[in-house]
């Protein structure tokens, strides 16, 4: 009678190998759909969730107060909660809001105001706070005169003074040194360049 025993070991050898590799095919194969689901499930969430974040965007815009949205919507009293949302519908917060608004109120009260990019500075003011047509001085121009002052252009006018200037300054001697103050402020802070410096 013939003696299989070693062909039998071979064969049993191979099928626990194959076992083995059936085993760790299925984990692997798992494995690669359980990633590629977690990562469709995030961008599919991303995406609702971006959605989401638009309309509570539009909503601020039309004027709910953030804290009704809190409240009311997310239903949450978690502030971190609260930051995620409003960082991803890009929403500014009610402090900033507030404080750009108190600025923009108390610089058109001051006859002060600049672009936001600081390119032109209006002034609606004199130095004795009286109102005057607008003058809008383009920064661009900025340079010393021989005195010493700070002078911008006023837009469109090559350099000579508009009418609005001459009526403005006329009877009133702060208007140039409102005019250099301001501009001197804005050069200090950090707002505007020194041309000076940057030609030196």
């Amino acid at each position: 009678m013939t003696d299989y025993t070693y062909e039998v070991a071979a064969l049993v050898d191979a099928r626990f190998r194959m076992s083995q590799a059936k085993k760790q095919i299925k984990a692997e194969e798992e494995h690669k759909a359980l990633q590629a689901a977690k990562i469709r499930i995030a961008e599919r969430t991303e995406e609702v969730e971006a959605a989401f974040a638009r309309e509570l965007a539009k909503a601020v815009d039309s004027g709910i107060p953030q804290a009704v949205i809190r409240r009311e919507v997310l239903r949450t009293n978690s502030w971190d909660r609260w930051v995620y949302w409003r960082d991803l519908a890009k929403i500014e917060p009610e402090r900033v809001k507030i404080a750009s608004r108190k600025n923009a109120e108390a610089a058109k009260a001051s006859g002060v105001e600049w672009a936001e990019d600081y390119s032109t500075l209006t002034f609606t003011k004199n130095s004795r706070g009286e109102d005057i047509r607008p003058i809008v001085y383009d920064m661009s121009t900025l340079r010393r005169t021989a005195k010493g002052n700070w002078w911008p252009d006023p837009v469109g006018s090559n350099g000579d003074l508009t009418e609005e200037e001459r009526e403005a300054m006329r009877d009133d001697n702060g208007y140039l040194k409102m005019l250099d103050a301001e501009i001197q402020r804005r050069i200090d802070d950090g707002s505007i360049l020194d041309p000076e410096a940057e030609n030196g």
